[in-house]
C-alpha cells in the first residue's frame, strides 16, 4: 500500500528513529551504570540523559541527524548549559558539570574548526562515530542498528541475566522511553542501580546442593582436611571412590560458609564468570546491591570473581567453594581463577585428568587421591552384609578396588548373589580374568577411563597387561616406540594419558606399574594386539628382563614375567635353567605354584634336551614335596631316572638330586630308615662338609622331625651347623649372638651367600623346634633363625620364625615390648611390602596378645575387634588358634593367667 504523503512518512520514521536512538545511548548509560550503586540516570522528557555521579553530574544531548552536525543545531543547548553551570556554581546542584554532545554524524567543518580553539569550553565535549569521548565510556555509532548491536553485545557479559541479550536492549530501551514520560507506576524521571539490577533479571536459581553423605558415612583412610595452608585441594579419583561423599561429610565439620557446583555444566563459558554467577547466587541472592557490585559489564571474568569473593569474606572469612566435576575445566582457567581470590578457600574434585594435573602444578599443590577403605574396614563393611572373607580375599579385593566405596558396596552385592556370600570364591574367579561376574568398577573403567583414551594409549595399556612387576618409564617409551612401532612423541603422550589417570600408579618414586583395578580391561586390549605387535612387545619385555638379571639384580616378580615370556616365545632352555636354580627362592617369594604351571607346560613342549627334560622333572618333584603331594614326587622321580638313563650322564649333581628327592619321598611316607639309607648311600661319593652333604644331612633331619626322633634331630642338626661355622663362615658361634644381620654378611668372604645363609637359618630353626618340644633351653636358636632368613631374602620364613621369636619374647624373656617393636618396626612393613596378606591376620593376633601382655590393653582389644570381620573366614584349626589368643587377651587384662606358653595357652603347636 501506497502512504497518501511520502515525504510526511519519512518525517514520522525519522522523529521514532531519533527517539530509538536516544534510548539506546540511554541504554548505553544504564549499561556503564551496572555495578555501581551510586550512579544513577535521569530522562528529561525530551529523551535527553542526565547520568550523574557522586562527582560529575553529565549532561548528554542526543542528536540524530540528516547532515553534519553544524553550530545552529548545539546553540540552544549551549544557552541552557551556561544556565546550568550557573546553578552548580551556586551550589543549587551537587557535583562538577560536564555536557556530552551526542551525534549519530560527525561534525560539520565549521564545529570542527572551533571545537579546536583554545577559548572552546573545557567542559563541553563531542561524541560522534569518529570522535571517542572518554567520559562517556561508549562508542557511539551512525545508525540505531548498530548502536542496539553494540548493547546487545555488551549486555552478553551480564552473567545473571535470564534473557538473551537482544531481548534485553529492547526491554531497557523501552524503559528509557517509560521514564522519560514521568507518568505510570513510577512518576521520577529517575533510574537508579537497584532498579536497574531488577531490569536485569539477575536473579536466575544456578545454586547446586551438594548431596548429602550417606546416613552412615564410614571414612577412608588418612581422609585430607576439607581446608588445607594452600588454600587449595585437589583431589582425583574414578566415579565411586567417594570424593563428593568426602566433601560433603567434610562440609557438615565447618561453620564457613560452602558453595558447591558441578563443571559439568560449565561448557565453554568462562570458568572464573561461572563460578562468580553460583557464588552470587547462592550467598547473595535478594540483595541486589551486592550482586550489581560484582557483576558490570566492562569487568572480566576474573575481576568479577574477585570481587565476589572479597564481599563473601566480609560476611564469611574462609568459605569454601567446592568444585565438582573438576576435569572439564581447563588449567589455565582454574589457575587464573585460584590466583585471583586469595581469600576463597577451593576445593576441586574431579576424575584423573591431565588438566588437574597441569591445574595442581602450576598452583603448587599436590594433586590427591583419596586412599580408600582399608582393609578392616573393608571387612567390617562385607561382613555387615552377610559376606564371609578371608584375610587373603580382603587384601586382593583392597587391591582390585583400592578400597573405593562404591566398588566395594558393589562387589558385596555380587558375592551375595553369586557368590554364596564366599568372598575367596569370588576373587579366586577374578583372578582368572574369566567368568567371573562384572563388578561397576569394570564398567566404570570401560566406560568412564579407557573409552577416553587414545587408541595409542589403548594399545599401550594393553602391552602393559604382560608386566606383573613395576617398571620404569624409558621401558614404557620402548615398549611403544619398539614394540607398537609408535613415534617417541606419541608413546610419551600415551604413558602421560595412563599416568594421568592413574591407569599406571607410582611405586617407589622411579617405576609404574599397572593399577589393579584396570588388569582385567588391560588383558583384554592386549588380546587385541596383533601377532607381530604380541612379538615385538614380548621380545621389549624379554630385554629389559635381561637387562635387570644383568645389572641391578631382578625382582621376583620380574623374574617370573620373563619366565612367562621366555615361554610365550618358546625359550625353554632359558626357562628351565632359571626355573630349576631357583626352587627355594620360588617358595619362599609366594609364587611357587606360578612357577610350577609354568614348568609343567614346558615340560609337554617338543625340542627339550633328556637332561632338560631331567632338570625340569626335578623341579617339580621338588615343588609336588614342598605341596606334600607325595604322589607327584614319586611321578616326577620316576621321570628324573628316565631322562638320566636316556641321556647316558650320571653327574655327582645328578646323584645329590636323586638322593634329596629320596629323602623328602621319605619325609612324606614317615619313613626313617629309608631316609638314612638314601644319605648313607650317597656317601660312596659325597665328600663330607661339603653344601651337598649338609642339604642331604639336614633333609635326613627334617625327616627325623616329622617322626618326633627329637634327640636325632639336634645330634644331626649340630653335625651340620658346626660344619657351616668351621668350613664356611669361618667364625665361632660367639660371633654372631650379637652380631646384627649386616655385621653378619660383613664377615662371610663369599660373594653371594644367600643359599647357604637360607640353609643355615632353616637348620637353626629345625634345631630350636626339636629343643622346645623336649623342654631344653632353646637359647638364641630362633634369634638366629630369623637373622639368616633376613640375609637370604626369606619372607616367607622370616615370618614363620618371628612367631617363635615372639614366644620367646613374650613368655620366657618376659620383653613383651620388644616383641611390639619387632612386629610394628619389621613384621607389619614386610607384609604390606610383599603383599603377604595370608600371614596378616596370625601375626595381627599375635601382636594382640604381646600389647595385652605389656599392659596396652585398649589397643588390644581394639585390635582383636578390628579382627572380627575375618575369623569367618578361616579354617578350624587356625579358628582354634584365634580363640586362644583371644582367652588370652583377656585372661591378661584380667590377671587370670600363668605366664607360661608351655601350658598351651599361646603357641600354635600346642
Amino acid at each position: 500500500m501506497q502512504p497518501i504523503d511520502a515525504e510526511q512518512l519519512k518525517r514520522i520514521e525519522s522523529t521514532h528513529r531519533g527517539f530509538l536512538y536516544q534510548h539506546l545511548v540511554c541504554v548505553g548509560c544504564m549499561i556503564r551504570m551496572i555495578g555501581f550503586a551510586d550512579r544513577s540516570i535521569f530522562v528529561e522528557r525530551d529523551e535527553d540523559v542526565e547520568f550523574r555521579t557522586p562527582s560529575e553530574w553529565q549532561y548528554i544531548q542526543v542528536k540524530d541527524l540528516a547532515g553534519s552536525l553544524v553550530p545552529s543545531d548545539i546553540d540552544t543547548n549551549l544557552d541552557q548549559f551556561d544556565k546550568i553551570r550557573k546553578e552548580h556554581a551556586a551550589g543549587k546542584r551537587p557535583g562538577t558539570p560536564l555536557m556530552i554532545i551526542v551525534s549519530s554524524s560527525d561534525l560539520g567543518p565549521k564545529l570542527e574548526k572551533s571545537i579546536k580553539d583554545p577559548s572552546w569550553p573545557k567542559d563541553v565535549q563531542f561524541a560522534t562515530p569518529s570522535h571517542r569521548c572518554v567520559k562517556l565510556g561508549f562508542d557511539i555509532f551512525p545508525s540505531w542498528d548498530k548502536a542496539f548491536a553494540d548493547c546487545s553485545s555488551k549486555l552478553k557479559s551480564v552473567p545473571l541475566s535470564k534473557v538473551d541479550s537482544d531481548t534485553l536492549t529492547w526491554k531497557l530501551a523501552a524503559y528509557a522511553q517509560a521514564i522519560a514520560t514521568g507518568s505510570g507506576s513510577k512518576t521520577s524521571h529517575e533510574i537508579t542501580n537497584a532498579e536497574l539490577l531488577e531490569l536485569l533479571d539477575l536473579l536466575e536459581e544456578l545454586a547446586d546442593l551438594l548431596p548429602d553423605p550417606p546416613d552412615k558415612y564410614i571414612p577412608q583412610s588418612d581422609e585430607p582436611t576439607l581446608v588445607c595452608p594452600e588454600g587449595v585441594r585437589v583431589i582425583e579419583g574414578l566415579s565411586g571412590a567417594g570424593k563428593t561423599s568426602w566433601a560433603s561429610e567434610a562440609s557438615k565439620h565447618t561453620d564457613a560458609t560452602v558453595v558447591y557446583m558441578r563443571a559439568r555444566e560449565l561448557g565453554r563459558r568462562d570458568f572464573s564468570s561461572w563460578v562468580a554467577t553460583h557464588i552470587a547466587n547462592n550467598v547473595f541472592k535478594g540483595t541486589p546491591e551486592k550482586l550489581g557490585a560484582a557483576f558490570r559489564p566492562d569487568a572480566t571474568g576474573p575481576e568479577s570473581l574477585r570481587l565476589v569473593a572479597k564481599s563473601l569474606y566480609k560476611e564469611s572469612p574462609g568459605a569454601v567453594v567446592i568444585v565438582d566435576d573438576a576435569q572439564f575445566i581447563e588449567a589455565a582457567q582454574i589457575h587464573t581463577a585460584v590466583k585471583a581470590t586469595p581469600s576463597l578457600n577451593w576445593v576441586f574434585l574431579g576424575q584423573p585428568s591431565e588438566s588437574l594435573q597441569q591445574a595442581g602444578a602450576s598452583i603448587g599443590v599436590e594433586v590427591l587421591e583419596l586412599k580408600g577403605w582399608p582393609e578392616d574396614t573393608i571387612a567390617r563393611v562385607l561382613h555387615e552384609r552377610g559376606v564371609v572373607a578371608s584375610a587373603e580375599s580382603v587384601s586382593e579385593l583392597r587391591h582390585m578396588t583400592s578400597g573405593a566405596p562404591m566398588w566395594v558396596d558393589n562387589v558385596a552385592v555380587l558375592v551375595s548373589q553369586h557368590y554364596g556370600d564366599s568372598l575367596d570364591a569370588y576373587v579366586k574367579e577374578y583372578q582368572k580374568l574369566e567368568h567371573a561376574q562384572s563388578a561397576s568398577f569394570e564398567h566404570i573403567v570401560k566406560e568412564s577411563v579407557v573409552k577416553t583414551l587414545s587408541p595409542e594409549a589403548r594399545r599401550l595399556l594393553g602391552a602393559v597387561a604382560f608386566f606383573k612387576a613395576p617398571v620404569g618409564h624409558e621401558t614404557l617409551i620402548k615398549l611403544g616406540t619398539a614394540g607398537l612401532s609408535q613415534s617417541t612423541g606419541q608413546a610419551g603422550r600415551a604413558v602421560r594419558e595412563l599416568t594421568g589417570w592413574r591407569v599406571l600408579r607410582s611405586v617407589g618414586g622411579l617405576k609404574v606399574m599397572l593399577h589393579d583395578a584396570y588388569r582385567s580391561v588391560a588383558a583384554e586390549l592386549g588380546d587385541e594386539l596383533g601377532d607381530d605387535e604380541r612379538k615385538a612387545v614380548m621380545a621389549c619385555i624379554k630385554s629389559r628382563a635381561e637387562h635387570e638379571l644383568r645389572t641391578e639384580g631382578a625382582s621376583y616378580d620380574t623374574m617370573l614375567d620373563y619366565l612367562r615370556i621366555l615361554a610365550e616365545v618358546g625359550d625353554n632352555e632359558t626357562l628351565v635353567n632359571i626355573a630349576s636354580s631357583l626352587g627355594e627362592s620360588w617358595r619362599e617369594h609366594g609364587i611357587l605354584q606360578d612357577v610350577q604351571t609354568l614348568l609343567t607346560d614346558v615340560y609337554e613342549e617338543d625340542g627339550l634336551t633328556e637332561l632338560e627334560r631331567f632338570d625340569v622333572a626335578d623341579s617339580l618333584a621338588y615343588f609336588a614335596a614342598e605341596l606334600g603331594d607325595k604322589g607327584g614326587v614319586t611321578k616326577w622321580q620316576h621321570r628324573m631316572h628316565t631322562h638320566a638313563e636316556k641321556s647316558g650322564v650320571r653327574s655327582p649333581d645328578m646323584e645329590r638330586r636323586f638322593v634329596i628327592r629320596q629323602i623328602q619321598l621319605a619325609q612324606l611316607e614317615e619313613d626313617f630308615d629309608a631316609a638314612i639309607a638314601a644319605f648313607e648311600n650317597a656317601g660312596r661319593w659325597l665328600e663330607k662338609d661339603t653344601e651337598a652333604w649338609r642339604v642331604l644331612y639336614y633333609s635326613v633331619a627334617l625327616v627325623a622331625f616329622e617322626l618326633n626322633q627329637h634327640e636325632k634331630v639336634l645330634e644331626i642338626t649340630e653335625a651340620v651347623t658346626n660344619s657351616y661355622m668351621k668350613f664356611f663362615f669361618k667364625f665361632n658361634y660367639d660371633d654372631i649372638v650379637d652380631a646384627t644381620a649386616k655385621e653378619i654378611r660383613d664377615k662371610v668372604p663369599v660373594e653371594d651367600p644367600t643359599v647357604e645363609f637360607r640353609h643355615y637359618a632353616d637348620c637353626c630353626y629345625l634345631r630350636a623346634r626339636s629343643l622346645e618340644v623336649l623342654n631344653q633351653a632353646v637359647e638364641l636358636e630362633y634369634f638366629h633363625a630369623h637373622k639368616f632368613y633376613e640375609l637370604s631374602d626369606s619372607p616367607i620364613s622370616v615370618l614363620k620364625v618371628a612367631k617363635d621369636v615372639i614366644d620367646q619374647l613374650n613368655w620366657e624373656q618376659r620383653d613383651p615390648a620388644r616383641s611390639v617393636e619387632l612386629i610394628e618396626k619389621s613384621l607389619f612393613p614386610l607384609l604390606e611390602d610383599r603383599r603377604m596378606a595370608g600371614s596378616k591376620m596370625d601375626l595381627r593376633s599375635m601382636y594382640a596378645v604381646s600389647l595385652a601382655l605389656n599392659g596396652n590393653h585398649q589397643r588390644a582389644l581394639d585390635e582383636l575387634k578390628a579382627l572380627e570381620p575375618y575369623v569367618g573366614g578361616l579354617n578350624e584349626h587356625n579358628a582354634q588358634i584365634h580363640e586362644r589368643r583371644v582367652a588370652i587377651v583377656h585372661n591378661a587384662i584380667d590377671g587370670a593367667f600363668v605366664a607360661s606358653h608351655r601350658l598351651g595357652i599361646c603357641t600354635d603347636d600346642q
